[in-house]
């Protein structure tokens, strides 16, 4: 369990990351950027003497619009499929919890430090209060949300013969499901950081496992875990 949900979690975060660079490369096509990007294995710097209103929106509009679009998608999945697999049962589930925090959390920290989509905001004349009202629209789809995450990593849990847990028996496979790849993420940033954990990863590491601790609540109390 542990070794799959691992591998699991980090193939999800760094696909997630390609895709973070491929929809900015796309957008600084499609936009005729002409100035500089950087990359490193957790971060796109984007910088340039002069701005066009197409290039901001496209460059930090986009990704949220492409990661959203892949959120929608993936919830429409066949869910039959993720019975039939605890690997890809584990890959969905870690899959849909990133893909929450990246569309609905994140995005509320990027206005805060005044980075990513707050960029795109701006040029689009939102004023403060518009800022703050698609603030509290995206933080409340990730709370209407977030509790699914208990439901879709229950499927990953070793079950007795006849389906009736204890609390005892979810609480102990945590460690083994979320907690231990968690942490084995956490080492992963670090190293690829060189031990400064630079924005958003510093509030997506902190989020994740916020996200974690509230379903470990939800999911103990669960009695019955039909697969």
């Amino acid at each position: 369990m542990t070794l799959l949900s691992t591998i699991s979690l980090l193939g999800v975060f760094i696909v997630m990351q390609i895709l973070q660079h491929g929809f900015i490369s796309v957008a600084a096509y499609l936009s005729d950027f002409n100035g500089e990007i950087m990359w490193n294995a957790l971060r796109t710097i984007i910088s340039s003497e002069s701005w066009s209103y197409k290039q901001v929106i496209l460059l930090y509009l986009s990704p949220f619009v492409s990661f959203l679009f892949l959120f929608i998608l993936l919830n429409f999945l066949p869910k039959a499929k993720l019975k039939e697999n605890n690997w890809v049962s584990l890959l969905y589930s870690w899959a849909y919890l990133l893909l929450l925090l990246k569309v609905f959390l994140i995005p509320v920290f990027e206005i805060i430090n005044h980075k990513g989509i707050y960029h795109a905001l701006n040029w689009m004349y939102f004023n403060k209060f518009e800022k703050l009202l698609f603030g509290i629209i995206v933080v409340l789809v990730f709370m209407f949300r977030i509790f699914r995450t208990a439901s879709l990593f229950s499927k990953c849990l070793i079950l007795p013969s006849n389906k009736f847990l204890k609390k005892k028996q979810i609480i102990t496979q945590l460690p083994f499901l979320w907690f231990v790849p968690f942490t084995i993420l956490v080492l992963f940033v670090f190293l690829l950081s060189e031990g400064n954990f630079v924005f958003p990863f510093n509030y997506f590491l902190f989020s994740l496992l916020f996200s974690l601790l509230i379903n470990t609540w939800l999911i103990s109390r669960y009695d019955v875990i039909v697969k």
